[in-house]
């Protein structure tokens, strides 16, 4: 799934550090919002994190800075809904991964 071990070493050490952070209290969306694409991918791919906890992060900080006008078009229903589909893929994928061999 990574191009190379380093990256798979990458993303375990970074979802190590945003567990971390939520342990000690930061604000885990918050912070999620902020990675790099690379480092959301990475968390994502090594399933850290989902990605209806990624969209919720990145919808909610949109609003946040909404008089910005960051976006052109931004429509966080799609965005949710894309998330979700996206989350059961990945939670279908797991299942397929953990059943025995038939």
């Amino acid at each position: 799934m990574y191009a190379t071990d380093e990256h798979a070493t990458g993303a375990a050490q970074l979802g190590e550090t945003c567990r971390g952070l939520a342990r000690a209290g930061f604000a885990y969306a918050q912070d999620l919002a902020s990675l790099s694409v690379t480092d959301a991918v990475a968390l994502l791919c090594a399933r850290n994190i989902t990605a209806v906890e990624y969209a919720t992060a990145i919808i909610e900080k949109s609003e946040q800075h909404e008089c910005l006008n960051g976006y052109a078009h931004f429509d966080p229903d799609k965005v949710s809904q894309s998330a979700r589909y996206v989350g059961r893929d990945q939670a279908r994928e797991q299942h397929e991964e953990q059943s025995p061999p038939k």
